[in-house]
């Protein structure tokens, strides 16, 4: 499955400038650039995107880093993203992620467009498949919310659909993201109705219930570490939480490391959106052989000075 020192794997990162998919380019280049400069290097990164001229794709160009490139693709064509590439064999990886608020049809579109990409990766031999969906709490049970059960249905696809049944597949299931309490997130609306509907409308009983939570930046390195070398990884589903708290102890950090308390807005606007919310309070797990930060590593090491790149948009 491990390719020789000698060798570039070339990864296909969808939603490369999304934030899960930004995360992954960055982590992956960060292990290129560890690598001793007289060996090539071990990823060759393809930042995939439907539009190269648009904002957010040149600003991820603008952070020059190495070995990525953007390629031109849309999901709902996937056969055309692989053969611009090269064919068959050209990308030994996939990072898969979908945003159903981007595409047509919403949540069946999602569906859709996930099924066609991991359908058209085993036909082109890709060698590792790793998928971001979304940790529920409760193995092969639906959440009863739209945008988590339709990750929920393509990790089913992955594990059980005879369409796929020689991809070697990852799957990763992300608790909630830190990076939605981040100061230049949380300065947004959106980004304040999310942390109302945390402090306000989550907890049945706010000072025992617990929360799990995770950064994106973990996120990628686990992902890269995947891509490193995937062989205790395939066809197994790792949940990913870097720290697991209550309430009281989430907003009392987030007071002594930063200074104030965590921004919020009117109660009744969250309480429109808080029916989306689900439970992922009934677990934590380090799963992937190294340390995700805690809430406090991460406010000290990506939110004072606002470190770490752009946090903008939530997904």
């Amino acid at each position: 499955m491990s390719l020789s020192s000698s060798e570039t794997k070339t990864i296909l990162v969808v939603g490369a400038t999304g934030r899960q998919g930004r995360a992954v380019v960055r982590a992956l280049s960060s292990f290129n650039a560890s690598s001793a400069s007289s060996e090539p290097p071990m990823f060759r990164i393809l930042a995939l995107t439907r539009t190269p001229s648009s904002s957010l794709s040149q600003s991820l160009l603008s952070l020059s880093l190495p070995h990525v490139q953007l390629h031109q693709g849309n999901l709902d064509f996937p056969a055309a993203i692989f053969e611009s590439a090269g064919g068959f064999g050209a990308i030994w990886g996939v990072f898969s992620m979908q945003n159903n608020r981007q595409v047509k049809g919403g949540v069946e579109g999602e569906v859709r467009q996930g099924k066609q990409l991991a359908k058209e990766a085993e036909r082109r031999g890709v060698k590792c498949f790793v998928y971001s969906g979304v940790y529920v709490g409760r193995e092969g049970a639906k959440s009863g919310v739209p945008q988590f059960d339709s990750k929920l249905e393509i990790e089913k696809y992955l594990k059980s659909s005879d369409e796929v049944g020689n991809l070697p597949w990852i799957i990763l299931e992300p608790v909630y993201f830190m990076d939605n309490l981040h100061p230049s997130t949380i300065s947004t609306f959106e980004g304040k109705l999310l942390s109302t509907m945390l402090v306000k409308g989550t907890f049945s009983h706010p000072q025992t219930d617990r929360f799990q939570l995770v950064a994106l930046s973990d996120l990628g390195r686990v992902v890269a570490k995947i891509f490193q070398s995937p062989s205790s990884y395939l066809h197994r589903t790792l949940p990913l939480a870097g720290d697991d708290l209550t309430l009281p102890d989430l907003l009392s950090t987030h007071r002594t490391v930063l200074g104030h308390d965590l921004p919020t807005t009117f109660g009744p606007f969250a309480s429109l959106v808080k029916l989306c919310m689900v439970d992922l309070r009934t677990m934590f797990k380090r799963e992937v052989g190294f340390e995700m930060k805690t809430w406090e590593e991460f406010l000290r090491r990506e939110c004072l000075g606002h470190e770490g790149g752009s946090k903008t948009g939530l997904e």
